[in-house]
C-alpha cells in the first residue's frame, strides 16, 4: 500500500495532469510491466482527469549498471 490506482485517484483529484512513475524494485523492464504501467494505469490516469503519464525506463543494459552488478556478484564471491 498505497494500491497504485488509488495514488492515481487521489493525484488526479489533486489536480495533477502529469506523472512521472518510477519502479524502482524492477532493475531491466519487462514487456508486463511496461504494458501495466503505461497502457493501463496511463488510461485510468487519464480517465480521472490526468494528461500524461510516462514510465522511467529501467536500467537494462546500460554499462554503468552491468558494471555495478558484475562488481557487486564478486564481491560477494
Amino acid at each position: 500500500e498505497p494500491y497504485t490506482s488509488d495514488v492515481l485517484k487521489f493525484r488526479a483529484e489533486k489536480g495533477d495532469k502529469r506523472l512521472l512513475v518510477a519502479c524502482p524494485a524492477f532493475v531491466c523492464d519487462c514487456l508486463e510491466t511496461t504494458c501495466e504501467i503505461t497502457h493501463e494505469y496511463g488510461k485510468e490516469f487519464k480517465d480521472r482527469g490526468g494528461e500524461i503519464l510516462q514510465l522511467v525506463e529501467g536500467l537494462n543494459s546500460h554499462p554503468t549498471w552491468i558494471t555495478a552488478l558484475k562488481t557487486m556478484i564478486l564481491e560477494q564471491s
